[in-house]
C-alpha cells in the first residue's frame, strides 16, 4: 500500500511538472535531476537526457548563481519551501529575471526525498518596473517645471497689476479734495 501510494505521488509530480507553463524539475536529495518538463529544458538550451541524471552544479556551471541555487536547495531538502528572486543566466533564454520556488517533497514516513524546483519568468514585471520607474521620474520633472513655469507666469502677471496698483493710487492721491 505504501509503494503504491508513492508510486501514484510520484505520478502526480510528474504530472504536476510536465505540464506546468513555467520552468519545473524534480531533483532528488543528492542534487540529481529525476524529472524536467519541456519549459526547463527550454530555459537551459539543454535535451532531456542531457539533464536527467545530471547534478544541478554540472548543469549550471555557466550560470554565476550556482552556489546561490545550491544553497537554496539544500534549504529546501532540510523541509522548508524556499522562495526568491534572482537574475540568472539561462542557454537557452539568456539573461532572465526570475522568481524561484523549491518546495520539499516528503515521502509516507515524512522524509523529503528531493525537491520540486519553479522557476518562473518575471522579466516583462521588471521591465515594466523600469519603465513605470521612469514615467514617474519624467512625470516629477514635468511637474516640477510646470510649477516653475506657473511662478513666473504669477510673478509676470503681478508686476502689472502691482503697478496699475501703485498709479491708481497716486491718482487718487492727485485729484483728492484738498490736495493742491
Amino acid at each position: 500500500a505504501q509503494a503504491e501510494s508513492a508510486h501514484q505521488r510520484n505520478e502526480q509530480l510528474l504530472a504536476m511538472i510536465t505540464a506546468g507553463l513555467d520552468a519545473q524539475a524534480y531533483i532528488d536529495r543528492d542534487l540529481v535531476y529525476r524529472h524536467v518538463n519541456q519549459n526547463y529544458l527550454d530555459y537551459h538550451g539543454a535535451t532531456r537526457e542531457q539533464v536527467i541524471g545530471c547534478r544541478v552544479a554540472e548543469l549550471l556551471q555557466h550560470d554565476s548563481g550556482v552556489d546561490l541555487v545550491v544553497d537554496n536547495l539544500c534549504q529546501a531538502l532540510k523541509g522548508k519551501p524556499v522562495y526568491y528572486q534572482r537574475l540568472g543566466h539561462y542557454r537557452g533564454k539568456g539573461d532572465r529575471h526570475v522568481e524561484v520556488a523549491m518546495l520539499p517533497v516528503f515521502d509516507d514516513t515524512g522524509a523529503v526525498t528531493g525537491v520540486v524546483k519553479r522557476v518562473h519568468d518575471i522579466e516583462n514585471l521588471k521591465r515594466n518596473e523600469v519603465q513605470l520607474r521612469d514615467t514617474i521620474s519624467l512625470l516629477e520633472r514635468k511637474t516640477m517645471e510646470q510649477q516653475r513655469f506657473i511662478q513666473v507666469i504669477s510673478h509676470d502677471l503681478r508686476e502689472p497689476i502691482n503697478s496699475i496698483n501703485n498709479f491708481t493710487s497716486l491718482l487718487a492721491c492727485d485729484h483728492a479734495p484738498g490736495w493742491p
